[in-house]
């Protein structure tokens, strides 16, 4: 069994501060994956521990599973272009290349594609009427018992 550390506290803070937005769980957990990234470098290390981490707060927020493990998956990515990234260190040295300048350069654009990240959760979660928001779940639910 899991050990319940201070994930549940974090995301009930976020979930207080972030409830008037329409996937504002979604933006924390990937502004939490562009931390993490700037910390291991490594997309795999941050898409599990992020996986382990987040998914299990935001289904238990309600979160669609779809949602939940694209936001996760999405938020993973971006270890690759913030520094310190270690495919820039491995291309840096496979093609000889300055690897404090590509470190550098992967900092606007890992910063835009987070915004960018947490923009699509807006938009998907705005494209959706907000009584139907939950409705496959509920289908799904449904399909069990209708003849």
């Amino acid at each position: 069994m899991r050990n319940l550390g201070p994930e549940p506290d974090l995301y009930n803070t976020f979930d207080k501060w972030l409830r008037k937005l329409p996937g504002g769980l979604g933006m924390a957990t990937i502004a939490a994956c562009a931390g993490f990234a700037a910390i291991s470098g490594s997309s795999v290390a941050a898409a599990a521990t992020m996986g382990t981490v987040a998914y299990p707060e935001m289904r238990r927020f309600n979160y669609s599973p779809r949602l939940a493990s694209g936001t996760v998956a999405a938020g993973g990515t971006l270890a690759f272009l913030i520094p310190p990234s270690l495919g820039f260190v491995v291309y840096g040295m496979l093609a000889q290349e300055s690897i404090g300048k590509l470190l550098i350069s992967g900092i606007f654009p890992g910063l835009i594609l987070a915004g960018a990240y947490m923009e699509s959760c807006i938009a998907w979660l705005n494209s959706i009427p907000i009584g139907l928001r939950w409705w496959p779940e509920r289908f799904l639910s449904e399909r069990s018992w209708s003849p």
